[in-house]
C-alpha cells in the first residue's frame, strides 16, 4: 500500500486537485527484510499523460537511502475534472 499511495500522490501532485487517481497496475520487488525502524518512500514520476500516469517508488530505512528494501512500478488512471460536463 505504501508504494501505491506514494506513487499516486506523486502523479496527483502535477494534476488538478479535483482530478481522481486510481491504481490500475502495480509491480513490487521486495529486496530485503524490513528492519524495525522508520521507513521513507520516495516516488519519481516517469510519465503523465491526459489519462494515464506512471511512477517508480523506492522504500528504504530512514537515513539509509542506499539500502533499498523494496521498489515498485505503478500505473494510474487519471480521471480529469471536466467542469464543462457537470450539470447545474
Amino acid at each position: 500500500m505504501l508504494i501505491a499511495t506514494c506513487g499516486s500522490f506523486a502523479v496527483w501532485s502535477i494534476c488538478s486537485p479535483e482530478d481522481k487517481i486510481v491504481t490500475i497496475d502495480m509491480g513490487i520487488d521486495y529486496l530485503r527484510p524490513v528492519p524495525g525502524t522508520d521507513l521513507i518512500a520516495e516516488a519519481r514520476i516517469r510519465y503523465v499523460g491526459s489519462r494515464v500516469g506512471n511512477a517508480h517508488t523506492v522504500i528504504y530505512p530512514f537515513g539509509e537511502k542506499d539500502n533499498i528494501l523494496a521498489e515498485g512500478r505503478s500505473v494510474y488512471n487519471i480521471r480529469r475534472n471536466d467542469a464543462t460536463s457537470e450539470s447545474h
